[in-house]
């Protein structure tokens, strides 16, 4: 495991100083975190490690000049990483729900979104904490929900141009896939 978490730091510490010094063509990023089979616990220290050294390098490099226009998470390490996030270009963001009231708190900061992608995993209820966040977003104009959570559709963005509805029961079968141009 020592291992691993070195091999971590490492490879964030090489991303961070590859943002600083190419930062500024940087579209967007995507980052990808395999935990299968790892404790709960082992997954929160996974984030505890990772989330500060991403946020660092994130703002590091928004501060150098960065433009990042779409970022996507499998895995909201904290809620500063998403205050870090460059919010006068940001125009997408993907993510797995994890904390709504943290996803919740950064999204009306956020407003120059257009899309926004949001997967509920595991019987979470990401989606409820969200919503009112979400309507704030006067630019959002396509919204992708994975969820598990019932909602009444007339909670949703009224200016939404393009709606994707999955829901799931937590476990990812399906009970089907709406999509709607609006």
């Amino acid at each position: 495991c020592d291992f691993r978490r070195h091999k971590v730091v490492d490879s964030l510490s090489s991303l961070s100083s590859w943002l600083l010094k190419y930062g500024k063509i940087v579209n967007g990023i995507e980052i990808t975190a395999y935990l299968g089979g790892a404790t709960s616990r082992a997954a929160e220290d996974y984030r505890r490690l990772v989330g500060p050294l991403l946020n660092k390098g994130l703002k590091d490099a928004v501060e150098q000049g960065m433009r990042l226009r779409s970022f996507n998470t499998g895995i909201l390490f904290s809620s500063s990483i998403l205050q870090a996030l460059p919010s006068a270009y940001l125009t997408r963001l993907e993510t797995k729900g994890q904390d709504g009231p943290t996803l919740a708190a950064a999204l009306p900061r956020l407003n120059n979104l257009e899309e926004f992608r949001l997967e509920e995993f595991g019987g979470l209820s990401v989606l409820d904490a969200c919503l009112p966040a979400l309507c704030q977003l006067e630019k959002l104009t396509s919204l992708y929900l994975s969820t598990t959570t019932i909602f009444d559709t007339q909670q949703l963005p009224t200016h939404l141009l393009q709606l994707t509805l999955f829901r799931h029961n937590g476990l990812y079968c399906s009970d089907g896939q709406t999509q709607l141009q609006l």
